[in-house]
């Protein structure tokens, strides 16, 4: 497994903790974990999308997508980083070397940075999102401030993805979900087009079902892999 994000290279975790364990361990991208979470847990209507996409904004961005009931896994290595879409030739350094990339503009991680180096407030300690998100309630205007630019470049990153993908619906999670109320106005007024019309090709948007959805995707993962092996077992039979 490879992760900039953790600093991992070649690291061998599946035996690793199937070692430690002395379990089966399966082991699957977070935002395909959080896309099947929604798949099953979200609302009814959503599991008879043709097509849904899941934004899941971490330290990272990750998308899952689900195209006719299944996860779209693209290659063995994943469907894709679209949270490296260059958006800003001027924006930060990005963990995949390049510059201004989307999860560069608008991850936990970059937020709480643009924070840190612009807040004037010294009082309110924020750590996480959910302290920005309180903050951004209580009248901290810089933390309104970077609140409002990555919704901003969050509808921006969605926008691109909804004219490519054309999903029926887009879901949103992460702890920025936390400030929903804030954030989706701005979302939605990124996610205008002349190509994005109501009820054909403006997809719906939505936050998460669950509040840690690559947590709950993992339960239908395994009890996928477990039916998958039993089929196998019992073809052989």
């Amino acid at each position: 497994m490879r992760s900039p994000n953790l600093g991992w290279q070649d690291v061998k975790i599946r035996s690793i903790l199937e070692t430690t364990l002395n379990l089966p361990v399966y082991v699957e991208n977070d935002a395909n974990a959080a896309v099947l979470s929604e798949l099953w847990y979200g609302p009814m209507e959503g599991g008879g999308a043709h097509c849904m996409l899941f934004i899941l904004i971490l330290e990272g961005i990750g998308t899952g997508l689900i195209l006719n009931g299944e996860v779209y896994a693209g290659s063995r290595i994943g469907m894709g980083g679209f949270g490296h879409i260059p958006l800003d030739p001027d924006g930060p350094v990005c963990s995949c070397g390049s510059i201004g990339c989307w999860e560069a503009l608008a991850s936990d991680r970059a937020t709480l940075d643009r924070y840190a180096k612009s807040s004037r407030n010294k009082t309110d300690i924020v750590n996480s999102m959910q302290d920005l998100t309180g903050a951004a309630r209580t009248g901290n205007k810089d933390a309104m401030r970077e609140l409002t630019a990555t919704a901003t470049y969050i509808g921006r990153g969605i926008k691109g993805l909804a004219h490519g993908l054309a999903p029926e619906v887009i879901v949103i999670g992460g702890q920025i979900t936390g400030a929903w109320q804030l954030i989706e106005p701005l979302l939605l007024k990124e996610l205008q087009g002349e190509y994005l019309v109501d009820g054909i090709s403006r997809p719906q948007l939505r936050p998460a079902s669950v509040e840690n959805p690559p947590f709950f995707g993992a339960f239908p993962i395994a009890l996928r892999a477990f039916l998958h092996k039993r089929k196998r077992l019992q073809s052989i039979e």
